[in-house]
């Protein structure tokens, strides 16, 4: 029973540690004539491109 019990945490452990996997991307920009610094963390790289690119048009759209 014990050992079992020491795999059902360990399998539940491992389970969560990737489940709550991040990464963090950051890119330098100049816009309105600043350097921006934008960094973002989200669950994947691909996501988190997505969002500073939404960032940057965002920033884009109030400059013009």
């Amino acid at each position: 029973m014990n050992k079992r019990l020491h795999i059902c945490i360990l399998t539940l452990l491992a389970f969560i540690g990737t489940t709550q996997a991040q990464v963090l991307k950051a890119r330098a920009v100049t816009l309105m004539g600043s350097r921006f610094d934008i960094s973002i963390v989200a669950k994947d790289a691909l996501t988190a491109d997505k969002h500073i690119d939404t960032t940057i048009a965002e920033i884009s759209r109030i400059e013009n």
